[in-house]
């Protein structure tokens, strides 16, 4: 299916991260100058045939997450990550894998014996590997440790791989991101990354709009899985097989130039499509000379059928930016309808800020200078002081920590008690690929 959007973890951050990982000489940077001895042992992992520990987000060693892995059939590795957040993401190495940045996500049906059984989206994370993004799940964990087989269903072929040595393994992961916690400076809140980060919507704020603009069931994509091309997505989320993304660009002066914008960006995805673009910009809304809104509804065809691309281009005081959502052309109405929502919640957004600053305004016109005498005939004119507008107020279950703000996307599972084997001594155990 011909994309625009690279999926997350393509050949870039994240494939480094997903398959290789840094070498632990990473390690000591991460505690803070400590010594090679200093390095807990939690974050070194050999247990039982599956091998792996602490990860680095790059050469300057800033901690990502822990994982174990092991190879089954001397050629597929099974990865199994946890990050700080207990966010669990799994990666299937397959060298037969031939994906490319056009690749679409998927659902994966994954069943553990008969304990579990959840549909799990995925993406490529790299030309041979196919990651599955489980979200927070300590029953996940459980069924994976304590499970005899886990079976995957996915687009690309039917895979079983035995849960052999997990047991321990996985336990050991756990300790892994215990430590980290422990060890490591806390996760910085949304206002220390608003005050000292990246400028733009984070991970908690992004939760919280599509929160609040009634968007269910999204995942956010970890910041080391994001793709790393020219669209330069600063966040990136999954509805089922729809993929949503954003981009920001600061804004540099106070005339509006969003159709600029729109066509310079409306160029890169142009060129991204393998097949025939189309793309259909509505009429631009400018509210008050300070706000701008563009709706343009994409396609991408090609041989492998129909890209729908829904996008909404807005200006606000700070940043000029693109929501967007991305889909199969069956799935056209959830991608229009996703995008539609968003922009009814960024617009309203627009409106409460005009009209709080209007009634800002309206207030120091009225108190005068301090001290001064009021004019007479200004005080008998003066108008009623009007109440502030209310901001508009994220749904219920709208969450701000930037710790945790994501959206969890636990499996729709069935989970009783799992028994099985718990050996962990056993050498690895081929993988049975079932697509014959």
């Amino acid at each position: 299916m011909p994309r625009l959007v690279m999926q997350p973890g393509m050949p870039g951050k994240s494939s480094v991260m997903m398959v290789a990982g840094l070498a632990m000489m990473a390690t000591t940077a991460m505690v803070g100058g400590a010594t090679a001895q200093d390095v807990p042992p939690e974050f070194v992992i050999n247990q039982s045939g599956w091998e792996g520990g602490a990860r680095a987000r790059s050469e300057a060693g800033e901690f990502s997450h822990c994982d174990v892995r092991r190879i089954f059939d001397g050629q597929r590795m099974l990865i199994v990550s946890l990050n700080r957040r207990n966010e669990i993401n799994i990666g299937l190495v397959d060298p037969n894998f031939e994906f490319t940045p056009q690749t679409g996500t998927s659902a994966v049906v994954m069943q553990i014996d008969s304990d579990i059984s959840a549909r799990i989206p995925a993406a490529p994370g790299g030309d041979t590997i196919l990651v599955l993004a489980a979200g927070q799940s300590d029953e996940l964990i459980e069924a994976l440790r304590r499970g005899n087989v886990m079976a995957l269903q996915t687009e690309y072929g039917n895979f079983q791989f035995p849960l052999t040595g997990t047991f321990n393994a996985f336990a050991a992961l756990r300790d892994c991101i215990r430590v980290a916690n422990e060890i490591l400076p806390p996760e910085p809140t949304l206002e220390e990354l608003a005050a000292n980060g990246p400028p733009g919507i984070g991970r908690a704020a992004m939760a919280t709009l599509l929160q609040a603009a009634g968007i269910e069931g999204a995942l956010i994509v970890p910041e080391d899985q994001l793709p790393d091309d020219e669209m330069e997505l600063s966040q990136v989320w999954l509805i089922g097989d729809v993929v949503g993304g954003l981009h920001q660009s600061r804004r540099e002066t106070a005339t509006i130039e969003i159709d600029t914008f729109v066509e310079d960006y409306l160029e890169i995805l142009g060129e991204r499509c393998i097949g025939t673009f189309d793309a259909a910009p509505a009429e631009t809304e400018i509210i008050d000379d300070r706000y701008a809104f563009t709706p343009v509804d994409m396609t991408c065809s090609g041989e492998g059928g129909t890209s729908a691309v829904a996008a909404i281009f807005v200006l606000d005081d700070n940043f000029y930016s693109v929501f967007f959502h991305e889909g199969d052309e069956e799935l056209a109405d959830q991608v229009s309808e996703s995008t539609e929502a968003l922009t009814a919640l960024v617009r309203q957004l627009a409106v409460d800020s005009l009209e709080e600053s209007s009634d800002s305004e309206g207030e120091s016109e009225t108190s005068g200078e301090t001290g001064a005498e009021p004019d007479a005939a200004t005080e008998s004119e003066a108008e009623p002081e009007e109440e502030p507008a209310a901001e508009a107020e994220p749904a219920d279950n709208a969450q701000t920590d930037a710790t945790d703000a994501e959206p969890s996307a636990e499996p729709e599972a069935e989970t009783s008690e799992p028994s099985g084997d718990e050996s962990t001594d056993q050498d690895s155990e081929p993988a049975s690929d079932t697509t014959n």
